[in-house]
């Protein structure tokens, strides 16, 4: 992320991101789902992390699968401290690293994606050396393009 920020200009104070032990989640989690059936994408953004927040991924990608959707995203807002646990969670689940939006939805948000699909990496077209950088790391992240190279 920080390479990402230093790329577009933008400074982050990076200093005390807050202990997330510090304060308790709540017992449940505020997510909403936004559908794109023509794309057939689906993007769940976690407003409030709560002790449910796996279980309510985790049913949200199945339903999702097995309506055909072929991938799904997943906003978490950086200033939230508990983002590193949920995040390391939700890789667990399948989750991985799709992009940094600064200022996308009451601040910055890590965009994670899961793809019930294969993706062709080859098939996107990058025009810098840092989007090369950039996906080719996201091409390391991903479980099923690892799988066949």
């Amino acid at each position: 992320l920080e390479a990402i920020y230093e790329h577009i200009g933008i400074r982050r104070p990076q200093g005390d991101r807050g202990e997330p032990w510090a304060k308790p989640m709540p017992d449940e989690s505020v997510i909403y789902l936004v559908i794109k059936p023509f794309h057939k994408t689906a993007i769940i953004e976690v407003k409030g992390y709560g002790q449910d927040i796996e279980r309510r991924v985790e049913a949200k990608l199945v339903e999702l699968a097995n309506k055909g959707f072929n991938a799904v995203y997943l906003d978490l807002h950086l200033k939230d401290p508990h983002t590193a646990i949920v995040c390391e969670r939700m890789e667990e689940l399948g989750f991985f690293f799709s992009g940094l939006l600064p200022d996308y939805s009451e601040g910055d948000v890590l965009r994670l994606q899961c793809y019930n699909t294969r993706v062709d990496y080859d098939e996107i077209e990058a025009v810098s050396p840092f989007t090369f950088k950039l996906m080719d790391y996201i091409k390391g992240l991903d479980t099923k393009w690892r799988a066949l190279h």
